[in-house]
């Protein structure tokens, strides 16, 4: 008899410990041990939910999934909106900083956003249009085309925001300060070209460029960058954007003088030119040389030497992006890719 008590009582337990009490609550209430209810916890082998104590989050998961809602569909930007927006709509009262770490806690993150040329729908058009007609191009295509674009390389700092590190008990150092100088300190306009495997002769533009100071880079650049890519006019196809510059009649003209054939190319897309990351790559080698240069003479031979640094595999690298390049502009419809 007292051994069918026992299995009664343990089956009770057992019972009250699916049903959510305490290891603590079920001692009290039945004058057992706490080591005996845990006991019959492992031989009946309930699973429960162990509270890991702490404060309940304000945000329920409902609410947090609303949220994130909010902010994939674009009807809010940022956490500071989709906190406004619980507010008005749905009276939920939380902090913005709750609602950035419920967001986090389900896996979004913030990052700064990336500033891409806007697109109207008809550049978005013949962004597609060319992804559509470029998509089944091969390797071998690709890399027959010469790449070209011009960019700006300051002699001190950079144009754009730059973070720095430090302990807030310490305080800022030299090293967190960017130094600067009366009118800016000058920067270098350039213009340049590559192919597959090589890069072109490199050109530094002085003033304000117009289309026949373009054909004379032409002239003095390109021409000669054939011979360094062992490369007669018409078996490789030039790529240059769609400024004015570059569609001028004069210059049209003397492109097909010189028998050069045009990659006709598709408004505002610069993520498009693997040459812009040949700049990036450039701008960050020019920064960790950490040279001094003392004028903009300096500067353009530092460039020049960093320039014919790049390797052949970093070349191809980028060229054989291409076809990704293509599949992502059709994935998004002629919208921006990550490039």
């Amino acid at each position: 008899m007292p051994k069918i008590i026992e299995k009664s009582l343990k089956e009770i337990i057992a019972n009250s410990i699916a049903e959510g009490l305490s290891t603590r609550e079920i001692s009290k209430k039945y004058s057992v041990s706490i080591g005996f209810v845990t006991k019959i916890r492992k031989a009946f082998q309930i699973s429960t939910t162990i509270n890991k104590g702490g404060r309940p989050n304000k945000l329920s998961p409902k609410s947090t999934r609303l949220a994130r809602r909010l902010i994939m569909t674009g009807a809010v930007e940022n956490a500071v909106e989709a906190n406004k927006c619980l507010r008005d709509e749905y009276q939920i009262n939380v902090s913005n900083d709750t609602v950035r770490r419920c967001l986090k806690s389900i896996g979004m993150t913030a990052k700064t956003k990336i500033r891409k040329p806007l697109l109207t729908p008809v550049h978005r058009l013949k962004r597609l249009e060319f992804a559509k007609d470029h998509i089944n191009w091969s390797a071998e295509q690709w890399q027959q085309v010469i790449w070209s674009d011009e960019t700006k390389i300051n002699r001190i700092g950079s144009d754009g925001r730059v973070w720095s590190w430090y302990d807030k008990k310490v305080g800022p150092s030299e090293k967190n300060f960017q130094q600067t100088v009366k009118f800016g300190g000058g920067s270098l306009m350039l213009w340049g070209c590559f192919k597959a495997d090589k890069v072109g002769i490199l050109h530094r533009i002085n003033g304000i460029m117009k289309a026949p100071d373009y054909i004379d880079i032409l002239k003095q650049s390109l021409l000669p960058s054939l011979h360094i890519f062992c490369s007669e006019p018409c078996c490789s196809v030039f790529m240059h954007d769609n400024d004015p510059k570059h569609t001028a009649k004069i210059t049209t003209k003397w492109l097909k003088e010189n028998g050069i054939s045009i990659l006709e190319w598709p408004p505002q897309s610069p993520d498009l030119n693997p040459i812009e990351n040949l700049w990036c790559i450039l701008k960050k080698r020019i920064i960790m040389a950490k040279a001094d240069p003392k004028s903009l003479d300096d500067l353009w031979a530092l460039v020049q030497d960093e320039w014919s640094k790049i390797s052949p595999q970093f070349l191809n690298n980028i060229v054989n992006s291409m076809p990704t390049r293509m599949k992502l502009v059709i994935k998004a419809k002629g919208g921006h890719t990550k490039y």
